[in-house]
């Protein structure tokens, strides 16, 4: 908010909470200037201006949202319109997401220990043939993949009813 005051943007806050149609993204292929999410460290990451910049694949998710009493909303129709899709959209190249300020979106905190979601990964297979066929084919047809333990795992723990679904996912809505 107080980044949005400082480039004169109007917003508003709203009164009472309310579920809104809108467009969000979840943002694949996270890159630190100069290390690839996928490979890990492909050189050192290069302050630019004072910041470590970030692109990411943003894909379009429509979803209903809940806003509580509060929330800020930022109108496009405004003298400033522009400037708020160049600072809001994440694929814009000075994107507050390109800029660092977003950072915590990336960052995987909950997890299962391998002990406990190995033996869960093999019941789900057993209870949902589709599933194991689904991990099947990508064990089949993923390098990394096969050769990582750890990324299985994921895999199935990402099936789970325990998996934070807003990981990854760009907290600005764009309402319909």
């Amino acid at each position: 908010m107080q980044r949005l005051q400082l480039h004169g943007i109007q917003f508003e806050r709203i009164s009472q909470p309310r579920d809104v149609k809108v467009t969000m993204y979840r943002l694949e292929s996270m890159r630190i200037q100069g290390i690839d999410e996928s490979k890990r460290a492909v050189e050192e990451p290069q302050p630019f201006e004072g910041r470590v910049q970030i692109t990411a694949q943003p894909v379009a998710e429509p979803r209903t949202e809940h806003y509580v009493a509060g929330s800020v909303r930022v109108p496009a129709d405004q003298p400033l319109g522009d400037l708020v899709a160049v600072l809001l959209e994440p694929a814009s190249p000075d994107s507050f997401l390109q800029w660092g300020f977003f950072d915590e979106i990336f960052q995987h905190t909950e997890y299962i220990e391998g002990y406990i979601l190995e033996p869960m990964a093999e019941r789900m297979m057993a209870a949902d043939p589709k599933l194991a066929e689904e991990f099947k084919q990508k064990l089949a047809n993923d390098d990394a993949f096969r050769a990582s333990s750890k990324e299985r795992l994921r895999w199935f723990y990402s099936k789970t009813p325990f998996v934070d679904e807003r990981w990854k996912l760009y907290p600005v809505g764009r309402e319909e």
